[in-house]
């Protein structure tokens, strides 16, 4: 796969003090380690690894590390920690490789092509977005592309139908990457009807009876007392 080159500086300070000084002037602090080696201490340009970010969407791969008066390190990128709020990269953790030896790392699945069951009316949906694979750092796949077209409505892909190359496999075969499903039919809610509880209306009729006999006697007291 293609080696990417950033230019990293030694980093003489240490701590939170320092670090946020760094982030002030452009640049991330970083160390790199690996094989029981002393991790060193480092910095890049912020712009320079956002850059390099933006120009690999699927995955960095391979970094040759370029610090001044000190050799190149030919490097993996192991962890990036990013504000929770702004996203902005905090800190880099670079994996130092040795050539000749096979690493662990996570690589990113995508779909490619329609699938027969969605032009049927079903949901393509992804379960799984990276795999898990030993192999040389030379040949670092930044993506795993994966057909589904041929997918119909209830087919799935597995991790063991994709073809990973010259990798091996350190994850589960049986995990599903990919599988098309029935959309969901969501039932309208019926409105509540109401209840007609049994006597309800005898008893509003015997009540209006009961109001009119009252009236009635009322009338036929105030005429007797009038005669």
């Amino acid at each position: 796969m293609k080696e990417l080159k950033l230019k990293a500086k030694l980093r003489q300070g240490t701590g939170k003090a320092f670090a946020k000084k760094l982030r002030r002037n452009g640049e991330i602090p970083c160390v790199i380690y690996g094989h029981g080696e002393q991790a060193i201490s480092a910095c890049v340009s912020g712009k320079d690894f956002e850059d390099l970010i933006k120009g690999n969407p699927y995955g960095v791969g391979i970094v040759n590390l370029e610090i001044k008066d000190k050799e190149t390190f030919w490097s993996i990128i192991k962890y990036i920690q990013r504000d929770p709020i702004s996203e902005a990269v905090l800190h880099i953790d670079f994996h130092h490789l040795h050539k000749g030896e096979k690493i662990t790392v996570n690589v990113p699945v995508k779909a490619t092509g329609v699938p027969v069951g969605e032009k049927e009316g079903g949901i393509l949906e992804q379960v799984t977005h990276e795999v898990r694979i030993k192999v040389l750092p030379s040949n670092i796949t930044p993506v795993f592309s994966v057909d589904v077209s041929q997918l119909e409505i209830g087919q799935s892909i597995h991790l063991k139908d994709i073809d990973i190359g010259d990798a091996e496999m350190d994850d589960n075969p049986e995990r599903t990457l990919f599988h098309v499903v029935t959309p969901r039919v969501v039932e309208e809610e019926k409105p509540a009807v109401e209840e007609v509880v049994e006597g309800e209306e005898g008893e509003g009729e015997a009540e209006e009876k009961e109001e009119k006999v009252k009236e009635e006697e009322v009338k036929e007291k105030r005429e007797e007392g009038g005669k």
